[in-house]
């Protein structure tokens, strides 16, 4: 009888074990962009950054516009996880917009605010 409750004790505690582990790995982000992806990252929103503002506004000063962008896709880049593109990859544009929508207006006002105390 007694070793009857040990082994329910155990394939209890396993079995806890199991779910705190698929918690953990659930409630985990993601890792950070690095290495090549990240680079590719970079360039890659850099590069759509640039024509978005020059579509936006062809007056735009092009330093300001490449200083502006450079700080954008760096700090987009920070805010986006390996799970992130995971979750995105293959989704149409507009999804993943609405999807990283925080994370761009916040790389967004960060910049901004950086591109204009620098221009004062």
């Amino acid at each position: 009888m007694a070793k009857r409750i040990v082994i329910g004790v155990l394939i209890l505690a396993i079995a806890a074990l199991g779910v705190a582990i698929w918690r953990f790995n659930t409630a985990t982000e993601g890792q950070p962009l690095s290495g090549r992806t990240r680079a590719d990252f970079v360039r890659s929103a850099q590069d759509g950054c640039a024509t978005r503002q020059r579509e936006a506004d062809a007056s735009l000063d092009a330093a300001l516009v490449a200083k502006f962008c450079s700080c954008y896709a760096e700090g987009l880049a920070q805010r986006v996880t390996t799970a992130d593109l995971d979750r995105l990859t293959g989704r149409a544009a507009s999804e993943i917009q609405a999807d990283m929508r925080a994370k761009m207006e916040d790389a967004d006002r960060v910049c901004a605010a950086k591109v204009e105390e620098g221009a004062n």
